[in-house]
Formats: structure tokens, C-alpha cells, sequence
């Protein structure tokens, strides 16, 4: 959640990903995440998070990047304690997929 406190939670989302678009990047779709706070001073509290989209790119040397393209995401959050706010996402990932 990157609020400001340590927490710790569990959340369950879908996504999909698309593609290839004109570019050959593809589009990781994430959609609406739920779940609960399992510690922290937000312990117990169950929340809703806004998905998101995420472009990905692969390198011939097996080398992936995920990352918001153009302008960052913006995402809603709500607590069950009536908190919400949006926060900037500029999400980005690296994985590593071995070359066959």
C-alpha cells in the first residue's frame, strides 16, 4: 500500500495481459486488488484498490520492463474505516524470462 507506516497485507486481484500492440510492447491489466491489513497500525482493516495498466517491453536477451507509459497511473484506495485518497503509480518492474 506505500501508506505512511509499516504494514502488512494480503490482497487478491485478476489481470491479463494483451498484445502485441503496434510497438510489440503488450499491456498488463490489473484489475481492482482487495484485501486486509494482517499487520500494522491498519491491522484488521479490509481495503479496495483501483487496477491499472502497465506496458511491458522484452529484450531479445530475455530482459522484460514493465512500466507506466507516458504518464504515471493514478490509483483509488478505501479503507473500511471510510479513509480513502489516490495516490501516482509510476510502477515499474524488471523481470528476467530465460532465452529458449
Amino acid at each position: 500500500m506505500h501508506v505512511p507506516a509499516a504494514n502488512a497485507y494480503r490482497a487478491t486481484f485478476s489481470s491479463t495481459l494483451a498484445g502485441p500492440n503496434e510497438d510489440g510492447s503488450f499491456t498488463l491489466h490489473v484489475g481492482t486488488a482487495t484485501g486486509t491489513f494482517t499487520a500494522g497500525p491498519y491491522a484488521d482493516l479490509t481495503f479496495t484498490a483501483s487496477g491499472f495498466k502497465l506496458m511491458k517491453w522484452t529484450g531479445s536477451n530475455g530482459l522484460s520492463v514493465y512500466g507506466t507509459s507516458g504518464a504515471p497511473a493514478i490509483q483509488s484506495l478505501s479503507f473500511s474505516n471510510s479513509t480513502k485518497f489516490d495516490r501516482i503509480c509510476t510502477g515499474m518492474t524488471i523481470s528476467l524470462t530465460p532465452v529458449r
